[in-house]
């Protein structure tokens, strides 16, 4: 058997370790059948190997869907989905995702129902009762904000402040006076053109007027 980390390899690519090793250790009948050499207790750390591999080569679309160690790999995003995962993990979850080093992700967008909602907030440490009608209002805003092109999917922290906001508990930390960004577009010491920009924020903070300048540089190209 022949295999890659990642299924990685010219033209089509290769069996993916990341898939075969936990199938033969985790599956029957090859569990009790096999031997694979790898101890079952190491699978808990195939995952970071996996997205380190993502980080060196920067290919990270490649591994988002694998089984087992992708990010989607344990993504309940249909609210029945969630229901269900919520009552008896295993109506949709083959394996644990802590055995593989993943975890189980409840995204919220507009295919989301209180039961996503419901776990998104208790897994960001938000208690609301059952029948609390910001809970409506919550999904309501979440669908008409993907509407107009924002997604929550990814963005847990935009999500925690929606959805403390809508239900009165947000706390204002500072308020934004104005800010400017400018983009230059210029060649660097090495005659490569890079893109440079700069921000300038103004905010009050408990009273105190603070401004802040930062810059950053993009990737330069030949």
């Amino acid at each position: 058997m022949q295999g890659t980390l990642n299924g990685l390899g010219e033209r089509c690519g290769n069996a993916s370790l990341t898939s075969m090793i936990p199938t033969l250790l985790l599956k029957e009948p090859y569990a009790s059948t096999l031997e694979t050499g790898v101890a079952r207790d190491a699978l808990a750390g195939m995952m970071r190997i996996s997205r380190r591999l993502d980080e060196i080569l920067e290919p990270a679309f490649r591994s988002a869907r694998l089984p087992y160690v992708g990010a989607s790999a344990f993504a309940h995003k249909a609210g029945l989905h969630a229901s269900a995962i919520l009552k008896n993990p295993a109506t949709y979850e083959h394996v644990d995702p802590a055995m593989v080093g993943n975890e189980r992700v409840i995204p919220m967008s507009n295919q989301a129902g209180q039961s996503n909602l419901r776990a998104r907030l208790a897994g960001a440490g938000i208690a609301v009762g059952r029948d609390d009608p910001a809970l409506a209002r919550i999904l309501d805003l979440v669908k008409l904000r993907e509407d107009q092109g924002y997604a929550y999917d990814g963005a847990q922290a935009s999500f925690e402040l929606l959805a403390l906001a809508e239900l009165g508990r947000a706390q204002s930390f500072f308020d934004i006076e104005r800010y400017r960004v400018t983009v230059e577009r210029r060649r660097n010491a090495l005659g490569r053109r890079i893109s440079a920009s700069e921000a300038v924020v103004v905010v009050q903070i408990g009273g105190t007027r603070m401004l802040s300048v930062s810059e950053s540089r993009g990737r330069g190209r030949p």
